[in-house]
């Protein structure tokens, strides 16, 4: 996810590179309809630079920059009609989120992932969509993935897991008493239990071995559980 990749390397940015990054924290639903003369223009940065910063995040260049921005704009549904007051609301609320996000956490993650036999990825309270499709791009991967819309369902095929195999929930509330006595089972049976939810303590966070935080909001957990979904996949490209 783009501004993770600018978290990790925001201690080496240039002065010009940090200007950049400030018009792209403010601007990313804008930045999709341009091209990099336009971004140039409005930013007040060179093209070149602009092209050396998108190489610098590992992309190929400014259309693959941009191509990333306009996926998560998409997500958010962002436009230039949207009141700005409410454009910053959602953008604080994503910062506030990339703020909890350790690349150590991340990154250990991404290892137990990839070295799962089994995973299976479940969502509730919201949260059945993005779990779906990090479960579509993880099966992308070649990764030995389970995944059902019931939590009955899925809590039966998780039974038969063991210490090689890991779950991943997003819950934002992680109170939803299934959720946590199917926690509960896991931990007995040594299976790692990798949680995306609110920073508030709850239950299915605090039973889990890990546990990825996102900021409280309710009104803008999905921007923010996609943003750490797309922040895992990410880690696991790597």
């Amino acid at each position: 996810m783009i501004f993770l990749k600018i978290e990790k390397v925001r201690e080496t940015l240039t002065k010009s590179e940090r200007k950049l990054v400030d018009y792209l924290e403010n601007n990313s639903h804008k930045i999709v309809n341009y091209n990099i003369m336009e971004l140039s223009e409005k930013s007040g940065i060179s093209a070149p630079s602009i092209i050396r910063f998108s190489k610098k995040l590992g992309y190929d260049g400014f259309i693959e920059m941009r191509i990333a921005l306009g996926k998560l704009s998409n997500k958010w549904n962002f436009s230039d009609k949207k009141n700005d007051s409410v454009i910053e609301f959602f953008r604080s609320s994503l910062m506030n989120t990339l703020n909890f996000l350790d690349e150590k956490t991340m990154e250990n993650v991404s290892e137990i992932l990839k070295s799962s036999e089994r995973i299976a990825v479940l969502g509730v309270d919201g949260s059945e969509e993005i779990a779906r499709e990090f479960y579509v791009k993880l099966v992308s991967k070649n990764m030995n993935i389970l995944w059902d819309s019931s939590l009955e369902i899925l809590e039966k095929l998780v039974r038969s897991f063991n210490e090689k195999d890991s779950v991943v929930i997003f819950s934002h509330f992680g109170k939803n008493p299934k959720v946590v006595e199917m926690i509960k089972m896991l931990r007995r049976k040594k299976v790692t239990a990798i949680a995306v939810t609110k920073a508030e303590k709850n239950p299915v966070g605090t039973l889990s071995d890990i546990n990825i935080c996102t900021d409280n909001t309710e009104r803008a957990f999905k921007i923010n559980q996609v943003a750490i979904s797309e922040a895992m996949i990410d880690y696991i490209s790597e």
